[in-house]
């Protein structure tokens, strides 16, 4: 078993970094001419001094749990949802701003409304499960 080695003062990381540990390990990576340009635009965008600190903040992310990822898509699928209602709406106050009075075919997007959101709720209520 390998015992770390408490750091004794921030090395080039900066004092920015927390980790109570050496970095003792190396890890070598090899990557193309175009891959390194993008690796180094990504560090510059997410405002990293270096690229190691980059691809050891990415790499020691966690990954998304099955239950986020059901969350997401969840989210994209209410996202969908409610962009179809919100047309609905514009189409329904569109007719009632021209002087129409409420006729059957906008009874019928109402009650379609109704139906997608109650099918919204529903599927929040199960975490996105259908």
């Amino acid at each position: 078993m390998i015992i770390p080695r408490r750091k004794q003062k921030s090395g080039q990381a900066g004092n920015w970094d927390t980790h109570p540990f050496l970095r003792s390990e190396r890890v070598v990576l090899r990557v193309s001419p175009e891959e390194l340009l993008m690796l180094e635009k990504h560090r510059k965008t997410h405002h990293f001094d270096n690229l190691a600190q980059y691809l050891r903040a990415q790499g020691l992310k966690p990954t998304p749990s099955a239950t986020e990822r059901k969350t997401y898509t969840a989210l994209v699928g209410c996202t969908y949802e409610l962009n179809k209602i919100g047309v609905n709406v514009n189409q329904i106050a569109r007719h009632l701003n021209q002087g129409s009075p409420l006729d059957d075919e906008v009874r019928l997007v109402l009650a379609q409304i109704q139906e997608v959101a109650h099918e919204l709720l529903a599927q929040a209520k199960t975490g996105g499960a259908k």
